[in-house]
């Protein structure tokens, strides 16, 4: 089997990035211009493989620009049975986003997402995340869904997860 290593995931994040600077100057009228605050402070509640036991936690996300942000993720799960242990989790992970506006509509972008995390109560406690999902920005408030894969999880199907959640942002 092989592993994927540090240098494929640079190359990766930057042939994304590359795609997504052509994709912008192609969509010529859905593109807009600035939404995203500075800072984005924001809540979540998410599940493990679609399973009963969630979990809550929150991210702030430091966007450099409508495009590339750096977010730090925070989440936790008390115990909900003998097969469901609690744990912490906490990570660091760069986004990489495509914003779009539709008429008077409010903006939203479409993203993927790359890190690491480190865990106390799952099998394996450094795990490389990737992600992919879809924010909405309001006036104040965002709404964001992402799919979020730990990749050092043994099978697909016990390390994905589903993340929903809220945020507010600031600008300076």
């Amino acid at each position: 089997m092989v592993r994927p290593t540090h240098s494929t995931s640079i190359v990766t994040l930057l042939m994304l990035f590359l795609s997504v600077t052509d994709a912008r100057a192609q969509l010529s009228g859905t593109w807009v211009g600035r939404t995203s605050p500075d800072w984005e402070p924001g809540i979540h509640l998410g599940c493990w493989n679609l399973m009963r036991s969630g979990f809550a936690g929150g991210r702030v996300t430091r966007n450099v620009n409508d495009v590339v942000g750096l977010e730090l993720i925070a989440d936790t799960r008390p115990k909900a049975s003998d097969t469901d242990p609690a744990y912490a989790l906490a990570g660091l992970q760069l986004k990489v986003g495509l914003p779009f506006k539709t008429g008077a509509g409010a903006p939203y972008s479409i993203f993927l997402t790359s890190g690491y995390a480190v865990a106390a109560g799952l099998s394996v406690p450094l795990t490389r995340t990737f992600g992919a999902g879809f924010q909405t920005r309001g006036r104040s408030l965002g709404l964001r869904v992402e799919f979020q894969n730990l990749i050092a999880g043994h099978t697909l199907n016990n390390s994905g997860r589903v993340l929903m959640g809220f945020s507010a942002g600031t600008r300076h």
